[in-house]
């Protein structure tokens, strides 16, 4: 057994970004931890991949994400994440956020889905 701390509107953005993109959760967690975890949040099933440790890179300095290994468009894709390693093979994809260990912190949660939002209507403008 273990204890759930959801970071503030974490469910609520889910569910927004399912309804404009495809929302793939790729931690660096092992399936066996990850997958109770995952199910956990995602309660309206947004969630259409999920990616584990296993398939992260490894190497000195931690466990990168090698996001062009997806098969999608790596223009379009976006790494949220705590951890700067991971997203170091694609930096312009990143939104880095704060970790978070159960304090509330609205502030940021709300600017990270200002700056997630921003990103998807780039996207979808007719410009793009």
């Amino acid at each position: 057994h273990f204890f759930i701390s959801v970071r503030t509107g974490c469910t609520e953005l889910l569910a927004e970004a399912a309804e404009l993109c495809e929302v793939i959760v790729w931690t660096a967690s092992r399936a066996e931890y990850a997958n109770p975890i995952i199910h956990f949040l995602d309660e309206g099933r947004c969630i259409t991949h999920r990616l584990y440790q296993q398939q992260c890179l490894k190497n000195a300095t931690g466990a990168p994400k090698d996001i062009s290994k997806l098969g999608r468009d790596v223009q379009r894709l976006v790494v949220v994440d705590d951890d700067p390693a991971t997203y170091a093979l694609n930096p312009d994809n990143a939104i880095p956020v704060t970790s978070w260990w159960g304090i509330l912190q609205t502030k940021n949660s709300r600017l990270e889905r200002i700056f997630f939002e921003r990103c998807v209507e780039s996207w979808t403008s007719p410009s793009s």
